[in-house]
């Protein structure tokens, strides 16, 4: 369950990147022509490549996603340093690549 959770969390960040730049064609470059090929690659990118940080910690170690005690049987990555590296991480970097991008797209506007 927490490699799913793990997973989706992921893509549905990924989906916010790919929305950015959705956002940053139609706004600032504005004669851009959004083909069926580019919305193919931007959709395997986003499913694929949260597959990266969900993988690598259960190739180094399984009993890194554990489950806690608590009554529900909920389980996530146990590990602090793997969850700021593969969790927290890249979802810090997309936050902080939409912010760059929303940033560019408010100057264009103003």
């Amino acid at each position: 369950v927490s490699v799913l959770i793990h997973y989706f969390t992921l893509v549905a960040v990924m989906w916010m990147g790919a929305e950015a730049v959705l956002m940053f064609q139609k706004i600032v470059i504005v004669f851009v022509q959004i083909t069926t090929r580019f919305i193919v690659v931007v959709s395997l990118i986003c499913w694929v490549s949260p597959l990266i940080p969900v993988i690598i910690p259960l190739v180094i170690d399984r009993n890194l996603l554990v489950k806690r005690s608590v009554p529900d049987g909920f389980c996530f990555i146990s590990n602090v340093t793997v969850f700021f590296a593969a969790f927290l991480g890249p979802i810090l970097l997309i936050l902080a690549f939409n912010t760059v991008v929303f940033i560019v797209v408010i100057a264009v506007i103003i």
